[in-house]
C-alpha cells in the first residue's frame, strides 16, 4: 500500500492522500492501520478538528484494546483542544470504568474531567478529579491540581483551607513556579477580602521584584494598583468620618 510505505518513510504529508482514501473506504482489513496512521498525522500538526474523524473511524474499526483506548483518549484530546467540552467529557469519562488503563492517561483524563467541571462550577466534583490527580503525579499536572484545589476553596469562601493549601502548593511544588506564583496571587485576593492590605501589597511586591514571568506579572501589577487603590478609598473615608 503506497500510503503506508511513504508512512514508515516518514514521508507524512505525501502519506495522508492515499492513507485518508483507504480509511474512507469503509471497514476492510486496512481501515483500522490506516484510519490511525491518520489521526496520528493530524494529531502531530496540531490539527485536532482533521484528526477527529479519523479517531472515530478507529474507534468502529478498533480490533484490540489499545487501538480502542487510543481511540477514545484522542477524541478526548482533540475535543478538549478544539473547545468542544461536553463532549471532550463524553469521551474521558468513557475512559475511567475501562481496565489496565495506563497510569499518566487516568491522570490526563481526570485532569481534563476536574478542568471541565471548574468550568460547570462543579466545586466538589472537580475536587474529586484534582485529589486523584494529585495522589498519582507528582509534576506539572500535580501542581496545576493543587492550584486548581486552592481556587475552589476560594470559591467556596474556604479562606483558611485555601491559604494551607497554597503553602502547601509552595512546599510541595517549588520547581513549578508557573503555579506557585499564580497561588501566591490567589493569596494577594484572600488577604484583600480580609482587608489586611499589607499582606496583600507584600505578597504582591515580591512576586513583582522575584518573578519573570510576563502573564503573571501583569497581573500581579494590575492587582497591586487595585489594593493601592482601595487603601487609598478606605483612607480617604476614614479621614472623612473623623471630620
Amino acid at each position: 500500500m503506497k500510503g503506508e510505505c511513504e508512512y514508515k518513510a516518514k514521508a507524512f504529508d505525501e502519506a495522508l492522500p492515499n492513507l485518508k482514501i483507504v480509511a474512507e473506504a469503509g471497514q476492510n482489513e486496512y481501515t483500522e492501520r490506516a484510519a490511525i496512521r491518520v489521526a496520528r498525522i493530524y494529531y502531530t500538526k496540531k490539527d485536532y478538528k482533521n484528526a477527529l474523524p479519523y479517531y472515530a473511524i478507529l474507534n468502529k474499526s478498533a480490533s484490540t484494546k489499545e487501538n480502542t483506548i487510543e481511540s477514545l483518549v484522542g477524541m478526548m484530546r482533540c475535543n478538549y483542544f478544539e473547545t468542544n467540552f461536553q463532549e471532550a467529557k463524553k469521551y474521558a469519562i468513557e475512559i475511567l470504568p475501562l481496565s489496565n488503563i495506563p497510569k499518566d492517561v487516568l491522570v490526563e483524563t481526570n485532569m481534563y474531567l476536574g478542568r471541565i467541571a471548574m468550568m460547570d462550577k462543579n466545586w466538589r466534583t472537580a475536587q474529586f478529579h484534582f485529589n486523584y490527580v494529585l495522589k498519582e503525579n507528582k509534576a506539572a499536572l500535580g501542581a496545576e491540581a493543587m492550584y486548581s484545589k486552592a481556587e475552589i476553596q476560594y470559591n467556596m469562601v474556604k479562606k483558611d483551607s485555601c491559604k494551607t493549601t497554597i503553602f502547601k502548593l509552595n512546599d510541595d511544588f517549588p520547581s513549578y513556579e508557573y503555579w506557585v506564583v499564580k497561588g501566591f496571587i490567589l493569596l494577594s485576593d484572600v488577604y484583600r477580602d480580609e482587608k489586611d492590605y499589607f499582606q496583600a501589597r507584600a505578597t504582591l511586591q515580591s512576586i513583582i521584584e522575584g518573578s519573570e514571568i510576563a502573564e503573571l506579572l501583569a497581573i500581579a501589577r494590575k492587582k497591586l494598583d487595585e489594593i493601592n487603590e482601595l487603601e487609598k478609598t478606605g483612607n480617604e473615608v476614614k479621614q472623612g468620618d473623623e471630620e
